[in-house]
């Protein structure tokens, strides 16, 4: 199951990023992620398959759309994965211009460490 939080923001080189957009900045990444994987699965469903998850996600049904990807797409989880590792090479990537913007500069993060 994919943890944003903290930890995960200290693996990605950003444990200094401002408090006040920490939970925004986790936020954007999760749909990003989302997003990804939305993606790469819709790609290997029927348009039938497609609407039938669908409805599952506009009516909310979390378990249900969970037991449906586990029927019909068993690899779901490794998708997950697979595109979460790619965001946080790309964040781990970008981690000191994302700190700069912020105005964390590089010396003050190690003198916080």
């Amino acid at each position: 199951m994919l943890k944003l939080d903290a930890d995960w923001l200290e693996s990605v080189g950003l444990r200094y990023l401002p408090a006040t957009i920490k939970s925004d900045f986790l936020s954007v990444v999760y749909e990003e992620i989302e997003r990804r994987v939305g993606m790469e699965l819709s790609s290997v469903l029927t348009d039938s398959e497609l609407g039938e998850f669908e409805n599952l996600i506009v009516k909310d049904e979390d378990d249900a759309s969970l037991r449906w990807l586990e029927t019909n797409l068993p690899n779901y989880q490794e998708v997950v994965d697979e595109q979460a590792a790619k965001v946080a090479d790309e964040i781990r990537t970008a981690a000191p211009r994302l700190l700069a913007a912020e105005g964390v500069h590089p010396v003050d993060a190690l003198l916080r460490a």
